[in-house]
């Protein structure tokens, strides 16, 4: 998926509003994101952090919401798929966003993970919705730790 955060000739950003629905996978879906704003900058990145260290396969490491997911699935199963319990789907998502905002850099990462995903995870979390992320400094970082050029 794409989207252009910048609209017009001038580059105005997009307006941060709430959403009802909610776009992504939620292993991988920054704390903006089910929290119901709409998606900016920051979002892809801190996805992005989630996804590489879902991938990158860390020993004895897993993102520390991995196991919230899998028994919320469980617990959806049990009452028969319930796909249209609204209610059930708010609270998970209502969770979920709390234990990502809860959990450091270091739990999400990793004592062994890379540091640049520390970093870039921690600089994404002080952003605001406008900020442009510094991709030039996160790029070193990544080249620097992970030898990606």
């Amino acid at each position: 998926f794409g989207k252009r955060y910048l609209t017009g000739v001038h580059g105005t950003h997009i307006p941060n509003v709430r959403k009802r629905t909610m776009t992504g996978t939620m292993n991988y879906a920054s704390v903006a994101t089910l929290s119901g704003t709409e998606n900016s900058r920051r979002c892809d990145v801190e996805s992005l952090v989630y996804t590489w260290v879902d991938i990158m396969d860390i020993p004895n490491h897993h993102l520390p919401w991995t196991q919230f997911i899998r028994e919320w699935r469980e617990t959806r199963r049990d009452r028969g798929g319930a796909p249209n319990d609204k209610q059930l789907l708010r609270r998970m998502i209502r969770d979920l966003a709390q234990k990502k905002l809860r959990a450091t850099a270091t739990e999400v990462v990793g004592e062994h993970g890379p540091p640049c995903l520390r970093h870039m995870l921690r600089m994404v979390r002080r952003l605001e919705f406008v900020d442009r992320p510094p991709y030039e400094s996160m790029m070193q970082l990544v080249a620097r730790d992970l030898g990606v050029q």
